[in-house]
């Protein structure tokens, strides 16, 4: 049975966080956000421990922990505080209400999961995890090879080395005719190319049904009427905006990368120079290593090294937060990350069935080769990966999060893939003085390494490709020679693909959305509902849009009833708009669920599940709510 903690918080969005950490990590949560509901609460509910903030509304966290104490004296009492900092105010604190220990504000979420374990072992909870628990850990290697032989399951090894160095340069396969360049910034591909034609943009956009026969002819056509690159084609003839070709020229350099991962023979070599015309779409390494292991890879050898772990405890690292970012995106494996918190062996992960098995002994062999999981005798519940759950309280406060990233949207927007005279608001015939004085001017205002700790990755990522291609162009331009070069380019028409934003609104909409659901990956709901409200200005009648800022809203708010009644209101909005919605059915369930509404949880969860058959997180949840109505849950709430 969990440990059941009582949380007394009048900040209903730190409350809200404390809720989510500590229910991740294992304990049942209640909250209460005054000392008499707190009193209430206690007599109530028989919490195992209370946490309680020091002022409180109506009874003072003081008060509130004497009476605890009066009550039931082995409870422990664990007293926040922003206000009473020094050593003897919290003596004294302690002293006059016999609260057990004290944490100062603002703390980080280790601290607290810290002073609850020391509190849990005082009350006979049992020993504490070994600190200095052995853990296999796997290191790649860092001196990078320049040369070989294309072997069968050369690359994995090799791309994990590119990423630990952050090597920037040039991975090029040859055998024969054939041949592939893949293009690393940082470690991190940014761009691929190959003479295979499975490896062209019609061709994928074809297989995925993006394109039909007929729209594909008609690009073809027009590159050679206009001379224009086929994406071009796409965008001018109205068959992908300039966001969805963004999209999907980031998905052709993935599968570009994991094509690689099927050549067996030929030689490879590694380069330290990036080319200076070439396009930037980054795609995350581990997650392009996961799929072309999934796709090339030998499943048996990979399954067999996992084996000799099935008894072991999967630990995850420091670096875990980082890179289960590069990995959680993927629909195979997005539901594992909770279940990989060091309390849980391999072989109970295989029973979980969260995944498929054989995808599991990817995922956790990319990881593990990564240097992001490790393997131990015992559980290691302080390994929680804290990092990817909450921000600090009071990180989300920040105003400037949100307009930092307006400004980044509106610079990739105007600026990214745009010919390089253009960027600097030059004519293509410019002379010499034009382009001096222009390229004194800076045109972003910001660099992608002074951004705010709290903008998602993916906009992080836009920033840094935007920054290189803007320097990119300063360098050219600054350069006699080059620009005279890139000039007769242009005229030829072989400079690349250069985007054209038709209606800025919404592809500003569609870039806000992304950034939200960022922003609710890392649980910064306050954000999130920010991004969201962005996002619904530009494109009001979106129902997956209006969808999702409910649900922000709900959370941010603390998932309280009042913040339910808001939260279902913006919802009904969205099915108004799109009946339709799985996601909007499925926000509307979670809610119902939290609020133990199991009856409304259920419909909901349903509707979601119909319109969306191949939704899984909607899928479990409905097989939760319906066991709970059976009678498996404790008590119900009908509608």
């Amino acid at each position: 049975m969990r440990p059941h903690i009582l949380v007394v918080e009048d900040d209903r969005y730190f409350a809200g966080i404390l809720r989510d950490y500590l229910e991740y990590v294992g304990y049942e949560v209640s909250v209460a956000h005054d000392g008499e509901e707190g009193l209430s609460a206690f007599s109530g509910q028989s919490p195992d421990v209370v946490v309680t903030d020091v002022l409180l509304p109506r009874r003072n966290g003081l008060e509130l922990s004497a009476l605890v104490k009066a009550k039931a004296p082995t409870v422990p009492v664990l007293l926040m505080s922003a206000v009473y900092k020094d050593a003897d105010a919290i003596d004294s604190n302690l002293k006059q209400c016999g609260a057990d220990d004290y944490i100062i504000k603002p703390f980080s979420m280790p601290e607290l999961r810290d002073k609850l374990s020391a509190l849990r072992q005082g009350e006979g909870a049992g020993p504490a995890s070994d600190s200095n628990l052995a853990v296999m850990r796997y290191q790649p290697r860092l001196d990078l090879p320049r040369d070989g032989e294309v072997t069968a399951g050369f690359l994995p090894e090799l791309m994990l080395s590119i990423r630990a160095g952050s090597h920037t340069g040039v991975l090029a396969l040859r055998d024969e005719s054939r041949w592939k360049d893949i293009v690393f910034l940082k470690g991190r591909p940014v761009w691929a190319d190959g003479g295979d034609h499975a490896d062209r943009l019609g061709t994928m956009l074809l297989e995925q049904g993006t394109l039909d026969r007929p729209q594909f002819e008609a690009a073809v056509a027009a590159m050679s009427e206009r001379n224009i690159d086929f994406g071009s084609a796409l965008t001018e003839l109205g068959f992908l905006t300039a966001t969805d070709l963004y999209t999907q020229l980031r998905a052709l350099v993935l599968r570009r990368v994991v094509l690689a991962f099927g050549w067996g023979v030929g030689e490879w070599s590694l380069g330290s120079v990036f080319p200076r015309q070439s396009s930037s779409f980054e795609v995350a390494p581990l997650a392009a290593i996961f799929r072309g292991l999934l796709t090339s890879g030998d499943r048996a050898a990979i399954g067999a090294e996992m084996a000799q772990h099935n008894a072991h405890y999967a630990i995850p690292s420091r670096r875990f937060p980082i890179d289960w970012g590069e990995l959680r995106g993927d629909p195979d494996v997005s539901g594992l990350g909770p279940f990989l918190s060091g309390t849980r062996t391999l072989a109970q992960l295989r029973a979980f069935e969260v995944v498929e098995p054989q995808v599991l002994d990817v995922v956790l062999w990319v990881l593990f080769r990564a240097g992001a999981l490790g393997f131990g005798e015992t559980p290691a519940p302080e390994a929680v990966p804290e990092e990817s759950i909450v921000l600090q309280p009071g990180l989300g406060a920040d105003p400037t999060i949100i307009q930092v990233a307006e400004r980044v949207i509106r610079d990739y927007l105007k600026h990214w893939q745009k010919d390089y005279f253009a960027i600097y608001g030059l004519t293509q015939d410019a002379d010499d003085a034009a382009v001096d004085v222009a390229l004194q001017h800076d045109v972003l205002g910001w660099q992608a390494s002074s951004l705010p700790e709290g903008l998602p990755t993916d906009l992080r990522s836009k920033a840094k490709a935007l920054e290189a291609w803007v320097d990119q162009a300063h360098d050219t331009l600054d350069d006699m020679s080059q620009r005279t070069g890139y000039r007769a380019r242009l005229d030829e028409g072989l400079t690349g693909f250069y985007r054209k934003v038709d209606a800025p609104g919404v592809a500003e909409a569609a870039m806000f959305f992304q950034l939200g659901k960022g922003f609710i990956r890392s649980r910064n709901f306050l954000e999130a509902e920010r991004a969201f409200l962005h996002t619904c200005e530009r494109v009001p009648k979106s129902g997956e849009y209006l969808a999702y800022l409910g649900y922000a809203m709900y959370r941010r708010c603390g998932a309280t009833r009042d913040a339910a009644d808001t939260a279902e209101a913006k919802l009904r909005e969205a099915l108004d708009l799109d009946p339709h919605s799985a996601m909007a059915w499925f926000f509307q369930g979670v809610i119902a669920r939290d609020q133990k509404n199991y009856s409304a949880a259920e419909r909901a969860f349903s509707n979601s599940v119909k319109y969306d058959p191949g939704f899984e997180p909607a899928s479990r949840a409905l097989a939760q709510v319906q066991d709970l109505l059976a009678g498996t849950g404790g008590p119900l709430r009908k509608s």
